[in-house]
């Protein structure tokens, strides 16, 4: 189930931010890269099985309606959330046996949490759940790139990408009167002003993607170390978009 993998990461994540000594670090990061695996294998076999699982609380009560937190398991959600595990895995990899980082460990927690904010993003079913994933997975990629004058102009394209993309989902859920994310489909027959928001909100995954007129921000990145650009272009802001 996708949500007992989620925890499993977060419990992870959090042991592997402890900050240690150099040769400490070492034997962390292994024992990390171990765990992540295992998970990674309990995650291929809830895929293989077929079975759909559902977890979700309210996390906003009101009157008229309930605001959830889901994490749904199924075959879609499965295949989505695959790659990024895939690629997650990898840069672990890479970065263990190359060590381009001092603390490989800290950096291993901050690619699972990426994780994390990835499979909630992938299975939210409500804007409010969806844009916090997005929130989380840009303040990483930030944590990623920190290092450089580059990353002004990459989180400049990617707050006011995020700010437009709530702008988008606003205008929607006026109309709609809902934050299910299964309601966009009746904007369609009774929502306003779509050529705004299907503008907008192109403009706003252009931006994440770094496509035409937002590749800038893209190729400043190169100035950061080779391992880390690779992180942020493929299990980052691209990848969310």
């Amino acid at each position: 189930m996708i949500a007992y993998t989620t925890l499993l990461l977060f419990f992870i994540g959090i042991f592997s931010s402890i900050k240690v000594g150099a040769k400490v670090d070492k034997t962390l990061s292994f024992l990390t890269f171990a765990s992540i695996f295992f998970v990674f294998a309990g995650f291929c076999d809830g895929m293989s099985s077929l079975s759909n699982h559902s977890f979700s609380f309210v996390w906003s009560a009101n009157p008229g309606s309930s605001l959830k937190f889901d994490i749904i398991s199924n075959y879609y959600n499965y295949w989505l959330i695959f790659p990024g595990f895939v690629l997650t895995l990898l840069s672990m990899l890479n970065c263990l046996f190359f060590r381009y980082e001092k603390q490989v460990s800290a950096y291993f927690s901050v690619l699972i949490f990426n994780l994390i904010a990835l499979i909630i993003l992938v299975t939210s079913n409500n804007f409010v759940q969806l844009l916090s994933a997005l929130f989380v997975i840009d303040v990483l990629s930030v944590f990623m790139i920190k290092e450089s004058d580059a990353y002004r102009r990459y989180v400049l394209l990617n707050i006011l990408s995020d700010m437009v993309l709530f702008a988008v989902l606003a205008v929607i859920n006026c109309r709609v009167a809902s934050l299910d994310i299964r309601q966009i489909v009746l904007y369609r027959n009774i929502g306003m002003h779509q050529d705004f928001v299907a503008l907008a909100g192109l403009t706003a995954v252009f931006a994440k993607f770094g496509f035409f007129l937002f590749q800038i921000g893209v190729i400043d990145l190169k100035k950061i170390r080779f391992h880390r650009i690779l992180n942020v272009l493929f299990l980052s802001s691209p990848l969310s978009a």
